[in-house]
C-alpha cells in the first residue's frame, strides 16, 4: 500500500508542477458558471408590442399599470396610427403582436402563429386582459360575480403549501451541464492521455518498467491520481456555485458513486489512447471528437441523424448519467451497463498493451 501511495503522490506532484494548465483547465467551467449568472439575472427580452387605440380609453395603461418588472421580458408599447402600418412592421420584426381597439369593448389581437417572441406577446397579452376583466368585476359587480360562483359546477381554490425552494427546475440549465461534463468528462480524459504522453516523451516510461512494481499497480496509481484531481476539481466548482447560488450542480452529490464511475470509465478509455497513439495533435483530436459531440448533442436534448454513432462512444452514456442527476431523474440501467462494459475492456486492454508491449515500441518515434 505504501509503494502504491508513493507512486500516486508522484501522479499528483507532476500535476501540481504545472499549476497554471491546472487552473486554465478548471478555468472553463468557472467561467461557464458566471456566463450563466450574468445570462440569467443581466439578460432580457425585449417585446414590442403594437396599439392601435381607436377609443377614447387608453388600453396601454392598464398593460402598463399590471405590468410584471421580476418577469424575464420587457415588453414596450407602441402607438401605431394605421392597422397597415402595424401589419407591416409585424412581418418584418419591428415588433412582435398588434392589439386593435376597434371599440370601447372589442379587443383584437394580431399575431404571428409560427414566431416565439409572437406567442410570448399574445400570452401576455391575454393573461393581462383577464386579470384586469377578473379585478373589475370584483370591483365594480362584486354581488354578481358571488351569485355566479354559487351556481358554478366547480369552484378552484389554489393552497400553496408546497415549500419548493430546494426544488429545481425541470430543464436542463446548460452552462452548469456543460461546466460539470468538463470536469467530469473532458478533463479526466485529457489527464490520463496526457500522463502517458508525458512518460513517453521524458523517457521515464523506461524506468516505470524497471520498478519492481506490477503493470496493473502502476495504472492503478495513474488512475487514481486522475481521480483526485477531478474529483477536487468538481468540489471546488461546487462550491463557487454554492456562493454564487446555483443550486441544480449541488445535484452531483447524491449521485456521487454515478459520477465516480463515469471518471473511471472515461480515464480508462484516455489510457488505452494515451498507449496507443504518440501525437500529442492527433490524442487531442481524439480527445474533442470523444466528448464534445456528444456534450453538445446531450445537453441541448436533441436527436441528430448520427445518434446510432453516438450511442457507441462511452460519453454519450456518460453525458446521459449525469443530465438525469442534474434532473434528479432515474438512472437508465441500460446506460451504467454500457459504462461498466467500456470500463472493463479498455482497462484490460490498456493493462494488456502496458504489460506485454516493450517500452521502447510503445514511445515510438515521440
Amino acid at each position: 500500500m505504501r509503494k502504491f501511495l508513493c507512486l500516486i503522490k508522484k501522479e499528483n506532484i507532476i500535476a501540481t508542477k504545472n499549476i497554471q494548465s491546472y487552473i486554465l483547465i478548471l478555468l472553463i467551467p468557472i467561467i461557464s458558471i458566471i456566463v450563466n449568472i450574468f445570462m440569467s439575472q443581466s439578460i432580457r427580452q425585449t417585446i414590442y408590442i403594437a396599439i392601435i387605440e381607436n377609443s377614447d380609453n387608453s388600453i396601454i395603461s392598464i398593460f402598463e399599470s399590471l405590468n410584471d418588472d421580476d418577469s424575464n421580458q420587457e415588453f414596450i408599447f407602441i402607438n401605431y396610427t394605421t392597422l397597415n402600418l402595424a401589419i407591416d412592421d409585424l412581418i418584418n420584426n419591428k415588433n412582435s403582436l398588434i392589439v386593435e381597439e376597434s371599440d370601447s369593448k372589442n379587443v383584437i389581437i394580431h399575431y404571428i402563429d409560427n414566431r416565439q417572441d409572437s406567442n410570448i406577446a399574445s400570452q401576455y397579452i391575454i393573461n393581462k386582459l383577464q386579470l384586469y376583466i377578473s379585478q373589475d368585476l370584483m370591483k365594480n359587480h362584486s354581488e354578481e360575480v358571488y351569485n355566479l360562483q354559487i351556481k358554478q359546477p366547480y369552484i378552484i381554490k389554489t393552497n400553496n403549501v408546497i415549500d419548493n425552494s430546494d426544488i429545481d427546475n425541470s430543464e436542463l440549465n446548460f452552462m452548469v451541464y456543460f461546466a460539470l461534463m468538463w470536469i467530469i468528462v473532458l478533463t479526466p480524459f485529457s489527464n490520463s492521455c496526457n500522463q502517458i504522453q508525458q512518460e513517453k516523451s521524458c523517457k521515464s516510461l523506461f524506468y516505470l518498467y524497471k520498478l519492481p512494481y506490477k503493470k496493473t499497480t502502476i495504472l492503478l496509481a495513474k488512475q487514481t491520481a486522475v481521480i483526485v484531481q477531478s474529483v477536487l476539481s468538481l468540489i471546488i466548482l461546487i462550491l463557487i456555485s454554492k456562493i454564487f447560488g446555483i443550486t441544480q450542480i449541488a445535484n452531483t452529490v447524491n449521485g456521487f458513486a454515478y459520477i465516480l464511475l463515469s471518471i473511471i470509465c472515461i480515464s480508462s478509455l484516455g489510457f488505452f489512447f494515451g498507449l496507443v497513439i504518440n501525437n500529442y495533435t492527433l490524442n487531442t483530436l481524439i480527445t474533442l471528437i470523444l466528448t464534445l459531440p456528444n456534450i453538445l448533442v446531450t445537453g441541448i436534448n436533441t436527436t441528430t441523424k448520427v445518434d446510432f454513432l453516438l450511442k457507441i462512444m462511452p460519453s454519450y452514456h456518460i453525458s446521459e448519467v449525469i443530465r438525469k442527476i442534474l434532473l434528479r431523474q432515474t438512472i437508465s440501467f441500460e446506460n451504467l451497463v454500457y459504462i461498466c462494459a467500456f470500463t472493463i475492456i479498455f482497462y484490460v486492454i490498456s493493462i494488456l498493451i502496458f504489460s506485454k508491449k516493450e517500452p521502447i515500441k510503445l514511445c515510438g518515434r515521440i
